[in-house]
Parts: C-alpha cells; structure tokens; sequence
C-alpha cells in the first residue's frame, strides 16, 4: 500500500511534472492534427453519430470507431487530457508547498556562525589579512563593502570571532512562485475557454438576412451588405462586411468587419472568414401561402463532370429538404445560363421528389409547390468565438514573464564572512554562493576588490 509520504515524495517531483508537460503535450498534437468534433457536436449523441458517420469514417476508416472510444475526437474534454491537467496543477501546488521550509530559510537568511572548513569547501572563496587592522575594524569593514553592495549583513561575536551572514536578492525567490502560479492560471484559462467558450468556424449569413448566434448569446447577426475587391490579376484585395449586432432583438452594436480587423462584443468576436454566392428565393404551397422567402447560402461545391458549381440548402416546413446549385463563378457555365438555378427536393427518406432548373423572375411548380428565384446575392462566413479564460491567459503569460525575468536577473545572493585575529592584525575568509551558482565567483571578486582597494586606503573610510 503507497503511503502518504511516498504519495508526496511523488508529486513533489519534477519528473513527474516533466512527464505530464509531455503527456498533455501529445495529447495537444494530437488535438491539433487530428480532426475535431465541432464545439457542441460531442454533447449531443445523435449529431455525434451522425458526424461520426459523415465527417470522420470517410476519412479514418476502421480507425473511426477506436479514436472514438479513446475520446480523442475531442481530445481537450477527453477523460485523459483533464486527468493530465488535473495532476499537473496538483504536482504544481505539492512542488511549491514543498518548497516553503526553503522559503522561510532564505527569508531568514540561514546560520550566521559556520565552521572555518566551510570557507574553504568552495571554488568562491577567498581570504584577506591586515596587519594592522583589528578584528573590529575589519568587520565594520566588510559590513560597510557588503551594504554597498546592497547586501543585507547580519553578525555574530563568537568565541573571540567575528562571523558575518550577508545576503540580497531573498524576495525575489518568490519569482519561482510567480512561476508556479503562472501556470496554474493557464491552465485554468485554457479549461474555462474549453468548457465555457465556444468557436464557430463556419457562421455564414446572406446579404440582408439575420441568424442567431446560438450559444446561449442571446445575440443575433445581420449582414447588411457584402463588398469584395479584387487586384488585375484577380487575387483578392480586401472583403468586408457590414453587420449589425441584436441583444435581445434590440440593436447594440453596427460596424464593419474585415479580413484581420474583426468586431468585438461582450465578449464575443467576429472574423471575417470567407464569403461566396447566395441565391434569395421565395416558396409558396398550393393555396398561394408563403411557406418560405429568404436568402440561401451556396457555400458547398457540386462536382459535375468536372466542373465546380457552387452549391447549398434549406429546409421547408413540410420536411422536405431543397437542394440548390447556381453557375460557375468568374466564367460562363455551359449549361446554365447567368440567371438560372438548378433545383432538387428530397423528401425526409432522402428520396428525390422533383428536380428541375429555375430562372430568375419566374415562378415554376415542383412537387405541388411554387419555387421563384428571386434574385442572387452573397453571403459572409464569418467565426464566431468567446473565450472568457483569454484574461487569465494573458495574465499568466505577463506573471511567467515577470518571474523568469526575475529569476535570471536577481538571483538570490549570499555572502558569509569571519573575521579572526592573525598577530596584531586580522585575517577575514569569504564564501559566497548565488541561486543555481550563477555569477557567484564574478560577484565574490567583485566584493573583494572592494576590500582590497579599501585595506590599501585607496578608497575613503
């Protein structure tokens, strides 16, 4: 049975923290390289199975159904990518808690009076005598060089000896815990962005149309209009739109959105993404009822004998689903004419009901309803993202920046020094040493070229 100890000894090691980074670090590559269940999708088990089966089998095969057992269709929800996280917060808290007995000691500043074997058990140490100078004189001395320096200096007058403990830089140790806290906030943004953010990579809307948001937002998008610019080789040069924001069916916000200059609202942001055609059409039932009149995105491709049109759909209260295509862009189609859409219905078994072409302009019956094809348009494929942890995150980046800075720039430095009579004069051994040793025996030389210069008067006392 593993004791309390041994379960202690275990996460307060940096090895294990060292295993975990790499564990939630391929867990993270796999997220990256491996196609992901949209946000939402995995929640619900009827669209999950339908992505499963549409979206990921055609492209994994027989892979499909082990990568979804291991969750790893949704690797930042998956059991072993929070399992990983959560132990690295808690080897994170244990390896710092571990620390503080460390902690209180360079606070305080450790012994004062150590053995004289102890000066010598260094490569940074040195040793000065004066003839003349007395014990007393020589520790004022080096107290004086030592708070030049900025050093703290406590002594002790022992055994006819005088023993000095100096040393700078103690708060700064608290940059390793600047650190620590870094990364508990990190990873703390990154979970509060996985579970209460959302991403929507693929928000279209048609010119003059409103879609909500969803997510619990509250918020509406219209997309007034659409404009693209393009350069004499045909490359394009910009594209923007102009949308209006709804809280709660009332206007909020209004502006414009493009590519690399997105709009931002509580919160929530928006990326222009992409755009394409989009056809309005309006359907009436037998009774000359408007069952439906809106814009419809064509954001799909149909592929027929090799030519690409765009393409895409809509619903109609009678479960029957319409399937749109319109010409070939940027090039004369030749079967359809500029103004021509064609048109198929299926009903909710997928079979095909009625199929034909429509022109603009001119009602036509399909399936015991009258289809007119109003007029083409455009529509904007916006992203649509909130992520609340990002604060956190830049907090964290700007906290892990400050406490590595201060580690590599103010190492914590301590300098030890006694004092004994040599004769008539005094004889003074130094030891110092520094956080991870860096600089120790620069800092040590320049300590004791201070003294020298002192004992040899070239300095004022």
């Amino acid at each position: 049975m593993v004791s309390i100890s041994g379960l202690w000894r275990l996460f307060s090691s940096v090895r294990l923290a060292l295993c975990l980074i790499l564990v939630i670090t391929g867990l993270s590559l796999i997220g990256a390289l491996l196609i992901q269940a949209p946000s939402g999708v995995a929640a619900d088990p009827t669209v999950y199975s339908y992505w499963l089966q549409n979206v990921a089998e055609p492209k994994l095969g027989l892979w499909t159904k082990v990568l979804s057992a291991l969750r790893l269709f949704d690797v930042f929800h998956s059991p072993w990518f929070l399992g990983a996280v959560a132990l690295l917060v808690l080897n994170i808290l244990i390896c710092s808690l571990n620390r503080l007995g460390r902690l209180r000691m360079v606070l305080a500043g450790g012994p004062i009076k150590l053995a004289e074997e102890f000066y010598s058990a260094s490569a940074s140490h040195a040793a000065l005598s004066d003839a003349k100078m007395t014990p007393s004189a020589a520790s004022s001395l080096s107290t004086r060089i030592f708070r030049r320096h900025h050093y703290r200096v406590r002594t002790a007058n022992l055994e006819g000896k005088i023993y000095l403990a100096a040393d700078k830089n103690r708060y700064f140790v608290f940059g390793t815990y600047l650190g620590h806290l870094s990364l508990i906030l990190l990873i703390t943004g990154v979970l509060m962005g996985g579970f209460m953010g959302f991403r929507n990579t693929s928000f279209i809307i048609p010119e003059g149309t409103v879609r909500e948001v969803g997510y619990g937002t509250g918020l509406s998008l219209r997309l007034e209009s659409f404009s693209d610019e393009y350069y004499p080789d045909g490359m394009p040069k910009d594209y923007r739109s102009q949308v209006v924001v709804y809280q709660g069916g009332q206007e909020a916000k209004r502006g414009t959105i493009r590519v690399n200059y997105p709009m931002s609202y509580n919160g929530i942001r928006f990326y222009q993404s992409f755009f394409g055609p989009a056809a309005s059409l309006q359907v009436k039932n037998s009774a000359g009822e408007v069952l439906y009149q809106d814009s419809v995105a064509l954001p799909e491709i149909s592929t027929s004998m090799y030519v690409e049109r765009p393409a895409g759909s809509f619903s109609l209260p009678n479960d029957y689903e319409v399937y749109l295509v319109s010409p070939v862009t940027n090039t004369t189609d030749p079967v359809m004419a500029d103004n021509d859409l064609l048109i198929e219905i299926y009903s909710q078994q997928m079979k095909l009901v009625a199929s034909g072409k429509l022109s603009a302009g001119v009602p036509q019956k399909l399936a015991d309803l009258e289809f007119t094809y109003l007029e083409k348009g455009k529509f904007s494929g916006f992203q649509v993202s909130r992520n609340p942890g990002t604060p956190l995150i830049w907090v964290a980046f700007a906290l892990l920046l400050t406490g590595v800075s201060i580690v590599l720039y103010f190492p914590n430095r301590q300098v030890w020094a006694m004092v004994s009579p040599a004769g008539a004069g005094s004889r003074i051994l130094l030891r110092s040493t520094s956080a991870r040793n860096i600089g120790a025996n620069t800092e040590l030389t320049r300590l004791v070229k201070s003294m020298e210069a002192e004992l040899r008067g070239r300095l004022n006392i």
